[in-house]
C-alpha cells in the first residue's frame, strides 16, 4: 500500500531544504508518495519541474503572527481534500504549522527538528519559552525523527523517550577527490549559511591568527545570509583584505569543496551537518566543532579535528597543524572520505524514515527498544 506523505518545510536553502528535497525525490522508490509544502520560491520550481507534487505555503523563519496565520490556513488549505497518512514537519517554523495542522486534520505527525528551536533562543527567558513550546507539541507527535544521536539526547528534555529515533543524514557523493597541494598557497573554506548560528565569525578570528604565522594561508567562505555584510565589516576589521573570499551562494557544493585544502565547521550548534558530511565525502581534513552530530561524523581523531565552539584561539591552533602536517592531513582525509561514504548513505537515511512512517501507522513505537543508541562522545581537542 502506499503511503501520502505530506513534507513540510520553511527553509527553501541549506541542510533543512536539502534532506527534505532528498527524501521526496527518493520515498517513491520505497512505496511513499510525497507532496512537499514550502515557500514559493526557486527551490519550489526546481522540485515541479523533477516532477513532485508541491504546494506552496507563505512561511517564514522569524515570528511574524500575521504571516504564520496565513500559512496555517495555505496548509489547512492544503489538507483540506487531500487523504494524507502522515505529515513530516521539518525544522521550527513548519514543526509548529505542520503539527498544529496535523491535530486539527487528525493525522498523524512525524517531526524533523534539524537542530532544536530552544538552542537557537537568546536568553534564558527564551529558552524557557521555545522548550515549552517544542514539550508541548512533542505530547501529540507520533514521532520525533533525530539526525544524529546528539540530538536525540538533547531531545529527551523535551519529549518521552520511546518517540525520539534516530535516523542520521544521508549524502549522494559523486566520485570526486579533493585537489590539494597543487598551488603556492592554502586554502580553507567552509559552506555555511550567513547566520549567527554557523559560528563564521570565529573562523573569521582563527584565520587572522593563523595568517599572523602563515601569511599563505586564505579562507573561501559559500553561502549567503543575513551576517553577509557584517561578517564582511569584521573580515576588514581583522586586517584580513583579499585573504578572505566571500563566494556566495554555490549551485553545488562539490565544485568548491574539492579546490580546498582544508574544511573548516565552526557551527556553535547543529543536527548533523550535511557540509561537514560533504567535505569529509571528497577526503578533506576537517576541523569542526563539538556540536550535536559531529561526534557520529567524526568518531575517532583520525577522521577529523574537534574543538569547542566558540573558540578561535584553538580553532586557529588545529588549523595551523593540519597545515604543517600536510601528509597526517592526507591522511586523514582519507578516512574520513572512506568512513563517510560507508556509513551515511541516502538509501539508508530514506529506509530508516519509511520505517518510522510505517510504524506509526501500524501503531507500534518508532523505534524498537533495542535500538536506543546512546550518543557517541568525542573530547575536543587538547580538551
Amino acid at each position: 500500500m502506499t503511503i501520502r506523505v505530506l513534507l513540510v518545510c520553511q527553509p527553501i536553502d541549506g541542510g533543512v531544504a536539502h534532506h527534505v528535497d532528498t527524501l521526496a525525490r527518493h520515498l517513491p522508490d520505497h512505496g511513499v508518495a510525497a507532496t512537499v509544502a514550502c515557500p514559493p520560491s526557486t527551490w519550489a520550481d526546481e522540485l515541479v519541474r523533477a516532477g513532485i507534487d508541491v504546494v506552496e505555503v507563505p512561511m517564514v523563519r522569524q515570528v511574524a503572527p500575521r504571516t504564520d496565520l496565513a500559512a496555517l490556513r495555505g496548509l489547512h488549505a492544503a489538507t483540506a481534500g487531500a487523504s494524507y497518512d502522515v505529515i513530516h514537519t521539518h525544522s521550527a517554523k513548519a514543526g509548529v504549522l505542520g503539527r498544529v495542522t496535523g491535530g486539527s486534520r487528525r493525522v498523524p505527525t512525524v517531526h524533523t527538528p534539524h537542530a532544536w528551536s530552544f538552542l537557537a533562543a537568546g536568553g534564558r527567558g527564551s529558552t524557557r519559552v521555545y522548550s515549552g513550546i517544542e514539550r508541548r507539541l512533542a505530547r501529540s507527535t507520533a514521532a520525533i525523527i533525530c539526525v544524529s544521536s546528539g540530538e536525540r539526547q538533547r531531545g529527551l528534555a523535551v519529549a518521552d523517550a520511546d518517540r525520539l529515533v534516530v535516523v542520521p543524514n544521508g549524502i549522494e557523493a559523486p566520485d570526486l577527490h579533493a585537489r590539494p597541494g597543487r598551488r603556492d598557497h592554502v586554502v580553507v573554506g567552509t559552506v555555511a549559511r550567513l547566520a549567527p548560528q554557523k559560528g563564521i565569525a570565529y573562523l573569521l578570528e582563527a584565520i587572522a591568527g593563523v595568517r599572523a604565522v602563515r601569511r599563505d594561508v586564505q579562507l573561501r567562505i559559500a553561502g549567503n545570509g543575513p551576517l553577509h555584510d557584517q561578517l564582511q565589516e569584521h573580515a576588514r576589521q581583522l586586517d584580513l583584505g583579499e585573504a578572505v573570499t566571500f563566494v556566495g551562494a554555490v549551485p553545488s557544493p562539490w565544485p568548491f569543496l574539492t579546490d580546498l585544502d582544508i574544511f573548516v565547521l565552526p557551527s556553535l550548534w547543529e543536527g548533523l551537518p550535511y557540509a561537514l558530511l560533504e567535505a569529509m565525502a571528497v577526503g578533506l581534513p576537517t576541523v569542526a566543532t563539538t556540536v550535536d552530530g559531529v561526534a557520529e561524523a567524526i568518531p575517532d581523531r583520525r577522521f577529523g579535528t574537534v574543538v569547542a565552539p566558540a573558540d578561535s584561539a584553538r580553532l586557529a591552533r588545529e588549523i595551523l597543524a593540519l597545515i604543517e602536517d600536510p601528509h597526517g592531513a592526507a591522511a586523514m582525509g582519507r578516512l574520513a572520505r572512506a568512513h563517510v561514504r560507508s556509513t551515511f548513505a541516502v538509501d539508508e537515511m530514506v529506509r530508516g524514515t519509511v520505517e518510522v512512517y510505517r510504524r506509526v501507522l501500524d501503531g507500534r513505537p518508532p523505534q524498537p527498544a533495542e535500538a536506543d543508541a546512546r550518543r557517541p562522545t568525542l573530547t575536543s581537542a587538547g580538551g
